[in-house]
């Protein structure tokens, strides 16, 4: 098979058609990126559509996607003075900067008492339905009478409140206990004046409520808001101060974390590969050259997973450009021939005598990932194609272009890294085939043993770095605010209003039966406007009341009575509160976003519940149709634990597979000395985990992913090239430096992930690099 490739890719008089079909190859690529990216395309970002397709369902996702873009568009702002006066002049200044910037749909800093009448008045109209849970529960149970005295204490109790004019229209209080139970417990918020506040040691603090017009993860929203913010705290007195809560102010927080990390492990990185290419060969030209083969592989891998999919995830392309970075070995490779080949080497020869090794990288790192488009995950599948599309089209960019580019040295530069790398050779020179088996079964057992220890965390809210001042302004808005809700939620799917209320009933009913104060720990859209049926059932239930105990009371109130008697007999369906009703009356934010309808799919609510009902509802309340358990952490978690699992399996049958082409070339036992190099350095870096304790989770293995393509390339070029260690060692040694500059120091990230990645990677490549040589013939240089 080698003996056609060399003859079509080395023959001299064949390099001009070589160059003109790569540059048509990049032509058309171009043309089709320039096409595509016409037409908009934007990286997802959606967790679920990393699932397989038949696990998406597009009226759950849709409904997801609608409210958790509504969750994350809101700001609560908290402003704290020493004073009543400074604090509501400050409040009002910030309303006022925020109102100014165009960035928000909704600016609240004062109550509208007009919408509280304007609701009031709606509910009222329809009282005739609507029961407090109380009340119902109480009415159920046949306790007419104590309700009849409860209202006999009210009206004979000076300091209840009740007028005989409301007495007249609610004898039982049952409106006014309805009103009571759907208002939100202030906690310790109280109105003052029209606005939210809460006073106490010596503070006097504002409640704004907000929403942004736009996405909370845009950097241009963020940079416009903050800088608003930090114009309202200059104008104003020292001891005032503002407190956050909203994902925009964590998402702003994580965006300056990575701007000041890529500006201090980024630069530092890109500096020490800028050094160590000018140091090694007195010019930056190679890793321009380099660059070109990189380059033209994300191109590639890019259209063709968008020509393809018709998309691409934001996941496939980090991860599919970091896998086809690993093609930098091979110019490395190509550039240590050329160094060390002086003023005598010819660019075509040189390529020659590294052209198996080459093709066979390519070859094992293509049957490596090839393997991820057998999953059902649409972001393996696309990493699959994107990486080995990618570093198919690296690979020809090396063997078709360089040779044209790179020319004989004018004089050959002394090797800079031999001082280096010349403790390795004298190390091997020293072993012994026997001590070399004798160092691979050790390492594989201290390998093994800390791989026995592992345990796997996937939980995503282990692998995020929020910001500890952000979190802490969140807790105390909602110490003031008493909101006890996280992002977990129950999501209901039905066909029509009517059925979806029900829906939510019935829920809530059943968990009720198990746990009598459920209801009071949850926030749901059935509870503001019950369905028709329980509002029919308490229109019966009052009705009853009526009949049984307004006779009952004194003789004086029959009077005030007659009235709502004959108001309550001429009650019909009609008179029954609607989801309809309540959105054409204008107050439709009464419904608090929880009510998700115009869907294609019919209309959805939410339902949401205090964080210590979790394992309840999702032990109790799972399976039932139309009724979707929602936490987006434990998906994300899930996501990443199936996608571990796959990775970890995949990994293994590429190495058995590029194990058994290894001994098709070398024999069994030349062919164990290979595969043993990646195989120990993934083992190794699995195994300082397991020593040290540490929990392994997705990236980790997507590190090994990285890993198995870069280590199985060094041992190749030993394997190839053994008969010259000098040169096969300059080129291994700067690919390794140059990938651990790259990816070794993200170990020092402070985002778990990517320092979990980074560890991995740095103890996985120095072993490959150590353990390369062992992959030559003999184990030991010439």
């Amino acid at each position: 098979m080698m003996r056609p490739l060399r003859s079509l890719l080395l023959t001299p008089h064949w390099q001009p058609a070589r160059l003109a079909f790569w540059a048509l190859l990049m032509l058309l690529l171009l043309w089709q990126a320039t096409l595509l990216f016409g037409q908009g395309v934007q990286p997802r970002t959606s967790l679920l559509e990393l699932l397989p397709r038949s696990e998406q369902q597009p009226a759950v996702q849709q409904a997801l996607e609608r409210f958790s873009q509504h969750l994350s568009r809101q700001l609560l702002l908290l402003v704290r003075a020493e004073g009543r006066e400074q604090g509501r002049q400050s409040a009002r200044a910030l309303a006022a900067e925020l109102a100014s910037s165009g960035l928000l749909s909704e600016l609240q800093l004062e109550l509208d008492p007009s919408h509280q009448q304007a609701l009031a008045s709606l509910y009222f109209d329809h009282r005739h339905g609507l029961l407090s849970p109380d009340d119902r529960r109480q009415l159920l149970a046949g306790g007419s009478v104590q309700l009849r005295e409860q209202a006999l204490q009210a009206l004979y109790n000076p300091f209840s409140g009740v007028t005989g004019a409301q007495f007249a229209q609610d004898p039982f209080g049952l409106f006014r206990r309805f009103l009571q139970s759907i208002l939100p417990a202030g906690g310790p918020l109280e109105i003052d004046e029209g606005m939210l506040v809460h006073q106490g040691d010596d503070r006097y603090e504002v409640l704004l409520r907000a929403t942004l017009n736009s996405d909370p993860f845009d950097l241009n929203t963020q940079r416009q808001l903050l800088d608003r913010l930090q114009q309202f705290l200059a104008t104003q007195p020292e001891r005032v101060t503002l407190l956050r809560s909203g994902a925009l102010f964590y998402a702003a927080a994580g965006a300056d974390s990575a701007r000041e990390e890529i500006s201090t492990i980024g630069l530092g990185s890109l500096c020490g590969v800028l050094l160590l290419v000018l140091w090694v060969f007195r010019s930056f030209t190679p890793l321009f050259i380099a660059l070109l083969s990189i380059g033209s592989g994300v191109l590639t891998g890019l259209v063709c997973t968008l020509l393809l999919f018709g998309q691409i995830h934001l996941f496939t392309l980090v991860m599919g450009a970091c896998l086809i970075g690993v093609s930098i070995d091979y110019a490395f490779h190509y550039f240590a021939e050329q160094h060390e080949g002086g003023t005598q080497w010819q660019p075509l020869q040189g390529l020659g005598r590294i052209l198996a090794a080459l093709t066979l990288g390519l070859a094992s790192s293509l049957l490596g990932y090839s393997g991820l488009l057998a999953t059902p995950f649409p972001g393996l599948q696309q990493l699959a194609l994107f990486s080995c599309s990618g570093l198919l089209v690296a690979w020809l960019t090396v063997v078709l272009v360089y040779p044209s580019l790179l020319q004989p040295c004018v004089r050959q530069a002394p090797n800079a890294l031999l001082p280096l790398y010349r403790p390795l050779i004298t190390f091997w020179q020293g072993t012994t085939a026997r001590q070399q088996w004798g160092l691979l079964l050790l390492l594989g057992v201290i390998a093994l043993a800390g791989i026995l220890r592992l345990q796997t965390d996937d939980d995503v809210r282990q692998l995020q770095s929020l910001n500890s001042a952000i979190q802490a302004e969140d807790e105390a808005i909602r110490k003031v605010t008493s909101s006890h809700f996280d992002n977990s939620f129950i999501l209901f799917i039905a066909g029509s209003n009517e059925q979806l209320l029900q829906a939510e009933e019935r829920f809530l009913q059943s968990m009720i039966e198990n746990d009598g104060s459920f209801a009071s720990d949850t926030k749901s859209t059935s509870a503001i406007i019950p369905s028709l049926k329980k509002q029919n059932e308490n229109f019966s239930l009052t009705k009853k009341l009526y009949d049984l105990e307004l006779i009952n009371l004194p003789e004086i109130t029959r009077d005030l009575l007659e009235d709502t008697y004959s108001q309550n007999s001429d009650v019909t369906t009609d008179n029954f509160l609607t989801i309809s009703e309540l959105e054409s009356s204008g107050l439709q934010k009464h419904l608090s976003n929880q009510w998700l309808d115009n869907s294609p799919y019919g209309v959805a609510s939410v339902m949401l519940f205090a964080p210590e009902r979790h394992a309840q509802i999702k032990a109790l309340g799972a399976n039932r149709e139309g009724v979707y358990f929602i936490s987006q952490a434990d998906d994300t978690s899930d996501i990443l634990a199936r996608y571990r699992h796959r990775i970890a399996w995949m990994l293994a049958a590429a190495y058995l597979v590029i194990g058994l082409m290894l001994c098709l070339r070398y024999g069994p036992v030349r062919a164990l000395k290979i595969i043993a190099v990646p195989l120990l350095a993934a083992g190794l870096a699995l195994g300082v985990n397991g020593w040290s304790g540490q929990a392994v989770n997705l990236f980790h293995l997507l590190a090994l992913l990285l890993l198995l393509g870069i280590s199985i390339d060094y041992a190749l070029f030993f394997a190839e090239r053994g008969d010259n260690w000098q040169t096969t060692l300059l080129g291994v040694t700067l690919a390794a430096i140059t990938t651990l500059l790259s990816f070794g120091l993200l170990s020092l990230s402070a985002t778990p992930a990517i320092s979990a990645f980074g560890q991995t990677l740095l103890v996985g490549l120095l072993a490959a690099y150590l353990l390369a040589p062992l992959a030559s013939s003999t184990g030991r240089p010439s």
